[in-house]
């Protein structure tokens, strides 16, 4: 399921050296065209606040930046509008082999995670490169798998 999400203000636009954004590819990405939702293709983009997707879509890992990464949280789909991405609840088993371990908060809380699956974004720094952190990660939100 994604939502769509209206830009609020400046935080988002404008500042690309500070905030790292998934951008589709309005000519190649099969999810711009499941987000943009045209009637037809020579129709204009229609934007609906919730998309559900009942079938996978094709990915080309060369021109789709979407098809890089192990799960989207956010796109941005054009200027000033987002879809956040929201799993289904309870769809992963509650047990799993091979649990691994992730920290929170400077490693002050920690909890078992699926190395399977992408539940954690990458740990890249220690407090004085704090400023850097983007450097780590494709995208802003980023979670990977461990």
């Amino acid at each position: 399921t994604g939502e769509r999400q209206t830009d609020q203000g400046s935080n988002w636009e404008g500042n690309e050296n500070i905030i790292k954004r998934l951008s589709l590819q309005k000519d190649s990405s099969e999810l711009y065209k499941a987000l943009c939702a045209a009637l037809n293709d020579s129709d204009a983009c229609t934007f609906p606040p919730v998309v559900i997707l009942d079938q996978n879509l094709s990915c080309n890992k060369d021109n789709d930046p979407e098809c890089q990464v192990d799960m989207l949280r956010t796109v941005q789909v054009a200027s000033g509008i987002f879809y956040e991405y929201h799993r289904p609840p309870c769809i992963q088993l509650s047990f799993y082999n091979n649990a691994k371990q992730v920290k929170a908060s400077g490693g002050r809380y920690k909890m078992c995670a699926n190395p399977d699956l992408p539940v954690a974004t990458r740990m890249c720094c220690t407090p004085s490169e704090i400023a850097y952190v983007n450097q780590y990660v494709n995208f802003d939100g980023e979670l990977v798998k461990y």
